[in-house]
């Protein structure tokens, strides 16, 4: 009986040999097309999915090199990132990268890097370096685009809050004359909110953000709701914030920064006083 087992153990020798061959192949043949097509910062670790980053245009694509699947999307999907690993005799085993990504077909994304605690230190650094330089980018680029402000205000809102209360306040601020921009700022789960509001300054003199329990249930990272402050403290574009049905410690546990902003209580103001106020806001921006 031994010596059956011979040939069936030198076959399945075989084939594992094969299958490494195969499998080095396509991660090589992966790896070359992924840089020819822009993508020079790889993070690939020990295993066969990757995450690449193309710089020149601030985007990413997460893969599998085994299956040949992959997904390419605008770098600021990535929510945030953490190395996680095993501790096995003061040593780090079992490495990997886990990427939280804000989209509904895939939320999350892993990179293996096995046993090899030092690669994934080295590799873990170049990742935080890599990544806020694409950040930085992408913010450059969109700031550096033509603006007309062809509306006076636009408002970027929860899907949730569009019919009870955005329709209405945009109804009374147009009754008052303000050209209002909201039908594109309905925010799914998975949409950029920076991106949005970047795209909104673009094109107006103010933006609405109307803060609510749906809003804060996209969980929005602490990057982009702390950019919301930040743009309207840059210069002549302003972000005003709408507090719907919440209080200030319930902003404050999402953002402190926010909560410290000046903002519009829906519970203070009715949608009349709060498009008048508004209104005033614009006048004065105008002379």
């Amino acid at each position: 009986m031994d010596i059956l087992w011979i040939p069936l153990f030198m076959v399945l020798i075989a084939f594992l040999v094969v299958a490494s061959v195969i499998d080095h192949r396509r991660r090589k043949q992966g790896l070359l097309a992924l840089r020819q097509q822009g993508f020079e910062y790889i993070f690939n670790g020990k295993g066969k999915t990757y995450l690449a980053f193309n710089l020149s245009e601030a985007t990413i694509r997460i893969g599998n090199f085994g299956t040949a699947q992959c997904m390419q999307r605008p770098v600021s999907i990535i929510s945030h990132f953490e190395w996680k690993w095993v501790e096995q005799n003061a040593a780090k085993r079992e490495n990997r990268f886990v990427f939280f990504l804000c989209d509904l077909d895939i939320s999350m994304h892993e990179v293996f890097y096995s046993a090899n605690e030092r690669l994934a230190e080295v590799e873990w650094a170049k990742l935080q370096a890599v990544y806020n330089h694409a950040i930085s980018y992408q913010t450059q680029v969109i700031e550096q685009m033509p603006r007309t402000d062809t509306y006076d205000l636009f408002i970027s809102h929860a899907s949730e809050d569009k019919e009870a209360f955005v329709r209405p306040l945009v109804n009374a601020l147009q009754a008052l004359g303000l050209r209002v921009w909201y039908d594109e700022f309905t925010l799914e789960i998975g949409d950029s909110l920076r991106r949005s509001i970047d795209h909104g300054l673009g094109n107006s003199r103010f933006g609405i953000v109307v803060l609510s329990p749906s809003f804060f249930a996209k969980q929005w990272t602490q990057y982009e709701l702390d950019a919301l402050v930040n743009r309207s403290m840059s210069g002549e574009k302003v972000v005003l914030p709408i507090w719907h049905d919440v209080q200030h410690p319930e902003v404050a546990r999402y953002s402190h920064s926010l909560a410290d902003k000046v903002a519009f209580s829906s519970s203070a103001l009715s949608i009349d006083e709060m498009a008048t106020a508004f209104l005033r806001v614009v006048q004065r921006e105008l002379h």
